[in-house]
């Protein structure tokens, strides 16, 4: 017997790509997959075209762009905007994901670290690899269950390996060089 009810069917699995623009761009209007001009731009750019099935890019001064979008370049940077204006301009993205009527029960968000952590090392993500972006239930994207890849940093790891430690611990009775 049937309830007239159609069975559930879960929603497939989705992988969107977040790239954030950099500071050099093209002297003239053009498309934005090719606006941005820097080797960490085209490697961010390679990693989600072959990972994701969706991708958009992180402007400062546009907020969420579509790839195919023409742009003319712009000199605006979230680096130097005040902590109220990058709350703005997070609201902003925030609303133009959800105005793109993502499913976030089923989508997993893949973004890239921003070119000043990627430079100092800082980051967990490398410059072309992956850096999972789970938001907690609170904000509009949903995190998946899937765990993230985690990211090896073996420059840091060779050095911490060769530097012997710095100062052996006083100890009691020992002779001191004067």
């Amino acid at each position: 017997m049937t309830t007239g009810v159609p069975p559930v069917v879960p929603a497939k699995r989705v992988r969107v790509g977040l790239v954030g623009c950099v500071k050099t761009k093209r002297s003239q209007a053009t498309v934005a997959r090719d606006l941005y001009d820097s080797y960490l731009f085209r490697g961010r750019r390679s990693y989600v075209e072959s990972s994701c099935g969706r991708w958009w890019i992180l402007s400062a001064k546009h907020g969420l762009v579509d790839p195919d979008a023409v742009l003319a370049p712009y000199e605006q940077e979230l680096t130097t905007a005040s902590a109220a204006e990058r709350r703005r301009w997070s609201g902003r993205v925030l609303e133009q994901l959800d105005d793109l009527g993502l499913d976030y029960a089923s989508t997993t968000f893949e973004s890239t670290p921003a070119p000043s952590t990627a430079a100092s090392g800082s980051s967990t993500g490398s410059a072309t690899g992956p850096q999972s972006s789970r938001c907690p239930p609170s904000t509009s994207p949903k995190a998946s269950s899937e765990p993230s890849t985690p990211v090896r940093r073996p420059m840091l790891r060779r050095r911490a390996e060769r530097s012997p430690p710095r100062h052996e611990p006083h100890r009691a009775g020992a002779r001191t060089r004067r």
